[in-house]
């Protein structure tokens, strides 16, 4: 696959969305392996302070993404006209929230 088919909206936005989950999975795993007895306030505490952080970089749900049927490039799965190629084709069915 070619690198123009493998961009996304916004490649920044999707690494950090990838780093939170990667985050996310070493708290879990860190707060699975410690004993009952063991667990205390600081990793409740780690655990808020991170909810908190996600919550202010409102990253939001990656987009779905769907290859234009002109260009190839990928574009939002709702979208009418291609960012790239600017032709129009339908929107994916499926895509209204």
């Amino acid at each position: 696959m070619s690198d123009h088919q493998m961009d996304g909206l916004d490649p920044a936005r999707s690494r950090l969305r990838a780093l939170v989950g990667r985050v996310e999975a070493e708290l879990a795993r860190l707060e699975a392996s410690l004993p009952a007895q063991e667990r205390n306030g600081d990793v409740t505490a780690l655990n808020h302070s991170w909810r908190e952080l996600v919550a202010a970089l409102a990253l939001g749900e990656e987009p779905v993404l769907r290859s234009c049927p002109h260009c190839r490039r990928q574009v939002p799965r709702e979208a009418t006209r291609c960012r790239y190629c600017m032709k129009q084709s339908e929107a994916t069915p499926g895509s209204a929230p």
